[in-house]
């Protein structure tokens, strides 16, 4: 594969660790390139993983590296890297950094250094390397301070390379007082330095966790179940492993026509689709519920579409581009009705009517997450103003009122920094 993941901060290696024990497990039944399409995606020839795990503090990383865990046989122990201390929660400590934990490249012993190391190291054992793919938070100290230094630096030394940020919103109902500031100026950041965001909030992710575990993921109402289950952190990262999964698993759409031997572009591919203009990068993922006959397929594919009007709402959708994925045993009722299917897309998304290819079809008969089929919809809409608006509405408030402004300009991020 042509990638190399990044892990910055607890919530990315997570993240991450949910998300290589899906595509790393023996149990994938694929049709016909199960072993290779594994060796030659996501591993070097060594049978280590193509990815980075750094985080402020050892303790995150420890947990990852356990023996008895099924990823850690497959990372490779350099590229796991850690500070002393951590962050402190605070955007500006883990991007600027202090004279005790310098942020700077240049100073040989500083993580950064470090992580910037092993990351050429990493791309210089690739055949061909197109791009990153970073996980992290954009509220937390290590995830969003230290994750966007981390995408600045790969920047300014890849400048011709692919990048995607998959990046997690806490809950609006706060996480930390700190938590708008951090999310406002890694936005900022990653708006200049990345080619697209996938944006996961929790708020939306905890609903359908919800809506999975009570089995209405075919229901099209958001009236909230009866008896509200518990979700659990663990539950919410696997579900956005699972989304992570299933687009950037190897699709038989994308193989090439004659060596039919996968090439690992489907991050790239969804980054060409999703993100034709460089000021629309905010990318959303929904899923579907298990379908493997004609009709559930259909009521999977109205239960996403309505996922994504409900994520919405109230603000009238539209939609620049999308990419639909359909795998398992769906996928011959989906190439029979592929135009029908994608005239509903569109029609469900309200499409720009500029835009004369607004979306694509993906379809393979492998599941990587174990079930019998799953739906899948990546879409670039206006959904992510909201988010947005909401963060700069309370980062402004704070702001006027010189709330928490003290403990950004301790570390070298002033009001002219918040004014740009």
């Amino acid at each position: 594969m042509s990638t190399v993941f990044v892990h910055v901060g607890q919530c990315g290696n997570q993240i991450g660790n949910e998300f290589w024990n899906i595509v790393l497990d023996d149990k994938i039944v694929s049709l016909n390139y199960a072993t290779s399409l594994r060796k030659s995606v996501f591993q070097n020839c060594d049978g280590k993983i193509r990815s980075l795990h750094i985080d402020g503090e050892r303790k995150v990383t420890k947990k990852l590296m356990l023996r008895g865990t099924h990823p850690s046989k497959y990372i490779d122990s350099s590229n796991v890297l850690d500070g002393r201390a951590g962050f402190g929660n605070n955007w500006a400590l883990g991007h600027n950094g202090t004279k005790w934990h310098p942020a700077d490249s240049r100073c040989e012993n500083s993580l950064l250094a470090r992580a910037m190391e092993s990351f050429r190291k990493q791309t210089e054992k690739m055949d061909y390397f197109g791009g990153y793919v970073m996980m992290h938070s954009l509220s937390g100290g290590t995830g969003g301070g230290f994750g966007c230094r981390v995408v600045e630096s790969l920047r300014d030394q890849y400048p011709g390379n692919y990048s995607i940020s998959v990046a997690v919103a806490p809950h609006s109902s706060g996480e930390s007082p700190l938590q708008h500031y951090n999310s406002l100026l890694c936005l900022a950041s990653l708006s200049e330095n990345v080619d697209s965001v996938v944006l996961f909030e929790n708020d939306h992710v905890l609903k359908n966790c919800e809506r999975f575990q009570t089995g209405a993921v075919q229901s099209n109402t958001d009236d909230p179940p009866p008896d509200r289950p518990r979700v659990s952190l663990k539950q919410m990262n696997e579900y956005v492993a699972a989304s992570l999964a299933r687009v950037f698993y190897p699709v038989e759409t994308l193989l090439p026509t004659a060596s039919k031997h996968p090439t690992g572009a489907e991050p790239w591919e969804l980054l060409r689709t999703l993100c034709p203009m460089p000021a629309m990068k905010f990318v959303q993922l929904y899923q579907g519920s298990n379908s493997s006959s004609s009709k559930s397929t259909n009521k999977a594919l109205n239960s996403v579409l309505h996922s994504v009007r409900s994520h919405h709402s109230p603000v009238t959708l539209s939609t620049l581009a999308y990419v639909f994925v359909a795998r398992g045993k769906c996928v011959p009722h989906v190439l029979e009705n592929r135009d029908s299917i994608s005239d509903k897309i569109r029609k469900g998304l309200n499409c720009s009517s500029w835009n004369p290819f607004p979306g694509e079809v993906w379809t393979d008969g492998t599941e990587p997450c174990g079930s019998q089929a799953s739906l899948t919809l990546a879409t670039n809409s206006n959904v992510s103003t909201q988010f947005i608006s909401r963060t700069v509405k309370k980062s402004r408030s704070m702001f006027e009122n010189s709330a928490y402004l003290h403990w950004y300009e301790k570390y070298g991020c002033g009001k002219d920094v918040f004014d740009e």
